[in-house]
């Protein structure tokens, strides 16, 4: 009985977790499922502990590019950047971490999301594909390590970001947005 109690109460009284959600080994989480969360109040702008947003593991995660166009209009920054000590990227491995890892969603996408409307959902969301990381590596970048990306439209719409940038691009780049 004290089981169920502390079940219905966790239930009705916590919110939901939309990193815990996304970071659950083999998850991903439905439209709907993120819809209730945010119903619920789960916090959008959440940071799991090695400084990923709700945005940036939905945009690796999801095959489902509604699932990032529900994020965004809830509040979600698509140009939100990965932080850590001294601008190093935080994480878990090892290996000191490099500047040439990706610090937007787009670029997280762009890396390992096979699904092209992921990129374009990030980018109807206001993604900007100038936003270099502390390299100045951009989404393009990225994508080029994707080889299922390789030929898209969205592969072209990189390419000619990365190639039109101006000067002032590369000073907005190491700041924060």
């Amino acid at each position: 009985m004290r089981a169920i109690i502390d079940y219905l109460f966790g239930f009705l009284f916590s919110k939901p977790d939309l990193i815990k959600m996304f970071t659950r080994e083999g998850s991903q989480p439905t439209l709907e499922q993120v819809r209730a969360a945010i119903k619920r109040g789960a916090p959008v702008k959440a940071r799991a502990p090695d400084t990923r947003t709700v945005l940036m593991l939905a945009a690796v995660r999801t095959q489902d590019p509604e699932v990032i166009l529900e994020l965004i209009r809830a509040g979600a920054k698509p140009n939100e950047r990965r932080y850590g000590v001294n601008g190093y990227i935080d994480t878990d491995s090892d290996s000191p971490p490099t500047h040439s890892s990706p610090t937007t969603a787009l670029m997280m996408a762009a890396e390992s999301n096979p699904n092209p409307e992921i990129l374009n959902a990030l980018l109807e969301g206001g993604a900007d594909p100038r936003i270099g990381n502390a390299d100045d590596w951009t989404a393009f970048s990225f994508i080029s390590r994707n080889a299922k990306l390789k030929g898209t439209a969205v592969y072209e719409i990189l390419r000619k970001a990365h190639e039109n940038r101006k000067p002032a691009d590369f000073i907005c780049s190491s700041v924060a947005i």
